[in-house]
């Protein structure tokens, strides 16, 4: 999906269910959920990225995890 179409959508519209996309990520594409805490480098990774996003992002008590992708990607 292009970004311009996810712009596009309408909340009711089921792409649009962050939910869905996660289980797709996970159980059709092979994505592997990994705790940060714990993880030097993807420590490293999400501190990078959360200086230019943490306005936007409101991370909870349970601790960042992230999807990372299969190793066969790397």
């Amino acid at each position: 999906m292009t970004m311009e179409v996810y712009a596009s959508l309408d909340e009711d519209d089921p792409r649009f269910d962050g939910n869905r996309a996660w289980h797709h990520l996970r159980d059709q594409l092979g994505m592997t959920l990994h705790p940060v805490l714990g993880n030097p480098e993807l420590t490293k990774l999400f501190e990078v990225w959360l200086e230019g996003v943490g306005d936007a992002v409101q991370l909870d008590g349970r601790g960042a995890q992230v999807l990372c992708p299969p190793k066969w990607f790397d």
